[in-house]
């Protein structure tokens, strides 16, 4: 995912949601396990907007390299962002870290 550029540009008072991965910088992870990372971080987050009936399309999202920064437009609640979004997000985490616990990478399971 890189920067979105929608019609709406943010500008005034709108919803923020940011979101990064653990330990991103670790030399330890090689670029392919960031790259997977990023990957599931941004697929995480926009599934949960999805499922939150939030159109992503309509956000403006800038990506950080280890996570990304999204401005959702003024007329979206605020309160959809935090019920349900999150509890969205935290199962997909829930989820994302079981799958690469039971893969084997127990003690340096990467978490998003």
């Amino acid at each position: 995912m890189t920067e979105r550029r929608t019609t709406w540009v943010p500008a005034g008072r709108c919803s923020l949601v940011a979101a990064d991965v653990v330990g991103f910088g670790r030399q330890r992870k090689n670029l392919q396990v960031q790259i997977y990372l990023r990957d599931s971080l941004h697929t995480l987050i926009e599934n949960a907007f999805v499922k939150s009936e939030v159109d992503f399309r309509q956000c403006y999202s800038e990506d950080r390299g280890d996570g990304l920064v999204v401005a959702v437009p003024p007329d979206i609640p605020t309160a959809q962002l935090i019920h349900p979004f999150v509890e969205y997000v935290r199962a997909g985490l829930r989820l994302h870290n079981m799958e690469d616990y039971s893969k084997g990478s127990v003690g340096d399971a990467p978490t998003i």
